[in-house]
């Protein structure tokens, strides 16, 4: 029986080929987006699930009140948790880590803005690093282990081994260990892990950390069968015996224990770094992957059912001659099983074919994704066992009300199949609406105005080959006199405006963002927390910041902190009336007098997702890192390149030059929402073609059985417009239907969506509107030549038997 249904089959197939055809590539480009969607979802789900025994690894969140008033939520926790740790028993192991972009030297060589993690000893017990060679030995002080990449890039094929790197301004690291690359699927971003021991030798930081400030990563590797709740009770005790003090200023601190599983899908947390992606949009990814598929099946579904009534009389002869019940389902059954198993095949060729592209234009890595062959494989045949046994059952209901002894067709079109038409056009009209708003969005965020102006901004990193030789707390700093200099050459050149050097680049999420600051003899609201960076004389002019009250910052050597600029959101906060009344007025932080010099509009330092926050610009040099911002005239970038790099190379011959545009950076957090919007509209256009495919066979449908209609109306005299209009009524009725089920979906998606933003788009009546037309006129313009050739056609074709 099953030979003689694959028989069958494969007749079919061929007899029936253009309609068989259509059906295929629909299924076969559904199946290979279903294929990029799952190993895309798999790839962002798989996040640190490589390392030994992730399940019980944590990370310390640290949520911080004062007045009843979320004052910091992030995960960023003191060291003195780590030396507390042998009051946790529970914990297997503990480390805490700091992540900074660095120089590193080894002559010829010079590396821009590479990873590091200042670890603590234990680190290497909650990571297990799968080492090539050597050791990782956080205990000792100037040691570090380095990837395998960038000990090749640095040694070549020498032994890497007991070898010196130079670290920023010249820290002298030996390498202990040489460790495997670790994938892109980790939050763990980085090529080299440095004992911070060495921040101690240098007196950075104490040997033994305090309670007061939060600037570390914190980890414990949990003991097999403890709960996390148990350590967060731990740590709660801990806070009261070390930070007896918090009620007397109202305050709370709790400090709690995030899965390692949850951090790549958690972006609310302050303090974090690494690749963020939203858990719901992945989800609503894999839903459009679905959809995609369930519309291609439905395609699937019409075009058989279109066949089927080409097949109705050779079923009727099959029933006749005495196939029963079962028959007919094993010939349905394996019909459905071998075409589906062909569009499998062909789309899994397809995907591998395609997937380097996928990478590429979608700009994500996928290869290195963790992947449990158990779970995709069971995953995906459930789903195409689903697939197979709704579109079978269709058909079998279909097949099975064939009377062999009446003339009459018997397979007419339900309210089933005309529900998944509207279906069809539900999906396609949701696509093609959502693909829409999301440029929309996207646009409106990049042509926003931000209150700065970050075009022709060039932005230097800033070197750090004099980063330990200036004390904040003199007048004595030779890495901003060096600085003074290049800047003076910089602006000699007429195509350079202006210069600035900053802590912070607009852009990214400040360091220091939850800092108080108080009015002596004044109030301030007791829950703003400001973001501090620093500035100099430069910056308002580079930025094109509007200056409401005060003046410029003067291009003076002064005393570190002695003056600043504030925002319009600081201002508030501050509690001042106004700008003019600020000018002037003393405002403290951690025990230190700063003088207001002026206040300057509201500005985005972020992106539009977050809204302004109070800004404290505090003028001096950078003590380390930072950048340096040049305000480059119109047209002549490309030709004052070389001059900038040779006069970077006169002040600065032991830095390399790494140069990029403000503006690309800062539009760079747009690429998650870019992404999206690529991957919707590639959904959206290929709904929109499976769509067609269905309403192609739908249309066959109808003309296969009302072919002696149209022929009697044109007997009678019925023109052809009449007849095209007979034939596409139906059309115009699926998409009332369809637009009515899709725009309130589509209304509450979007709406969800946008609320993620502080700064949005209106969400407007013509987007749903255009979408809808763009549908409607791509399945008129479908149906339309089909329903052509049926309407001129001679009527004999038709009549000629009856």
């Amino acid at each position: 029986m099953i030979k003689i249904s694959i028989r069958n089959s494969i007749r079919n197939f061929v007899k029936h080929l253009n309609t068989s055809l259509i059906s295929l590539v629909g299924l076969v480009l559904a199946f290979t987006v279903f294929f990029f969607i799952g190993h895309y979802v798999l790839y962002e789900t798989s996040f640190d699930k490589f390392w030994p025994d992730n399940n019980r690894i944590y990370r310390v969140t640290n949520l911080s009140t004062q007045n009843g008033e979320v004052t910091y939520d992030g995960v960023k926790s003191p060291r003195g948790i780590y030396f507390a740790k042998d009051e946790i028993p529970e914990a297997e192991a503990c480390g805490y880590a700091y992540f900074e972009s660095c120089q590193i030297r080894k002559e010829p060589y010079a590396l821009f803005e590479q990873n590091v993690l200042w670890v603590s000893a234990g680190f290497q017990e909650v990571f297990n690093f799968e080492m090539k060679v050597g050791a990782a030995n956080f205990e000792d002080t100037h040691a570090g282990i380095i990837s395998e990449n960038k000990a090749m890039i640095l040694f070549g094929d020498q032994d890497p081994m007991g070898k010196i790197i130079k670290v920023n301004e010249g820290m002298s690291i030996e390498i202990t260990g040489v460790f495997k690359d670790l994938p892109a699927n980790t939050h763990l971003q980085a090529d080299y892990f440095i004992s911070s021991r060495t921040w101690i030798d240098y007196g950075w930081i104490r040997a033994q950390g305090g309670w007061r400030w939060n600037g570390w990563w914190t980890y414990f590797k949990l003991k097999e069968g403890i709960h996390p709740e148990t350590v967060e009770k731990k740590l709660a005790d801990l806070v009261r015996v070390h930070l007896p003090n918090l009620k007397n200023d109202n305050s709370t601190v709790s400090f709690g224990l995030q899965p390692m599983s949850s951090i790549h899908f958690d972006s609310t947390k302050k303090g974090d770094y690494g690749k963020k992606v939203n858990k719901s949009s992945l989800i609503n990814l894999f839903l459009f992957g679905l959809f995609v598929l369930i519309v291609a099946w439905i395609n699937y579904i019409n075009l058989s059912t279109a066949l089927a009534i080409k097949k109705e009389k050779s079923i009727g002869i099959q029933k006749l001659v005495g196939a029963g019940r079962t028959q007919q389902i094993m010939f349905v059954v394996v019909d459905n099983l071998l075409f589906n198993l062909l569009a499998v095949v062909l789309a899994w060729w397809l995907y591998l074919l395609t997937s380097s592209l996928f990478v590429r234009y979608f700009e994500i890595s996928i290869y290195q994704a963790y992947m449990p062959k158990g779970i995709i494989a069971g995953g995906f045949a459930v789903v195409l066992l689903i697939g197979i046994a709704l579109s079978s059952a269709y058909s079998l209901f279909s097949i099975l009300k064939i009377n062999p002894f009446v003339q009459k067709t018997r397979i007419k079109e339900g309210l089933f199949q005309r529900g998944l038409i509207v279906a069809q056009l539900c999906i396609t009209i949701l696509f093609i609406s959502m693909s829409m708003l999301i440029y929309r969005q996207i646009d409106f965020m990049q042509g926003h105005n931000l209150g700065m102006d970050i075009d022709r901004v060039l932005v230097l990193s800033a070197p750090t080959s004099y980063n330990g030789q200036q004390n904040p707390n003199r007048l004595e700093n030779p890495k901003f006199d060096r600085f003074k200099n290049f800047r003076a050459s910089l602006v000699d050149n007429s195509s350079i405006s202006s210069v600035t050097a900053i802590s912070e680049l607009p852009g990214l999420e400040m360091r220091q963002n939850s800092e108080t600051f108080a009015r002596p003899n004044a109030e301030v609201d007791k829950n703003a927390r400001f973001s501090r960076i620093i500035i100099d004389s430069g910056f308002v002019k580079t930025y094109g910041l509007q200056l409401l009250s005060g003046k410029m910052l003067p291009d003076t050597k002064i005393r570190y902190g002695q003056l600043a600029l504030i925002n319009e959101e600081a201002l508030k906060n501050l509690r001042f009336n106004n700008p003019e009344e600020a000018v002037g007025q003393v405002i403290q932080w951690r025990g230190r007098s700063i003088e207001i010099y002026g206040v300057v509009k509201n500005f985005n330092f972020e992106g539009l997702q977050k809204s302004i926050y109070p800004i404290v610009m505090e003028f001096n040099h950078p003590t380390e890192f930072g950048y340096y911002s040049l305000k480059v005239n119109t047209g002549t970038i490309n030709s004052v390149m070389g001059y900038i790099k040779e006069t970077w190379g006169r002040y600065y011959p032991k830095d390399p030059f790494n140069c990029f545009f403000q503006d690309e950076f800062y539009n760079q957090q747009y690429q998650s929402f870019k992404r999206t919007a690529k991957f919707n509209i590639i959904f959206a256009l290929i709904s929109v073609f499976i769509s067609c495919l269905g309403l192609y066979g739908i249309v066959m449908f109808y003309i296969a059985r009302k072919k002696k209609e149209i022929g009697i109306r044109k007997v009678n005299g019925a023109p052809v417009m009449n007849i095209l209009y007979h034939l596409n009524k139906n059309i115009i009725i699926w998409f009332v239907l369809a637009m009515i089920l899709s725009v309130p979906v589509g209304i509450y998606s979007m709406q969800r969506w946008l609320e993620s933003f502080a700064y949005k788009t209106e969400l407007s009546w013509w987007i749903f509107a255009l979408a809808g037309l763009l549908a409607l006129g791509i399945a008129l313009l479908t149906v339309s030549w089909q329903s052509w050739k049926a309407a001129i056609r001679n009527p004999v074709e038709a009549l000629r038997y009856e």
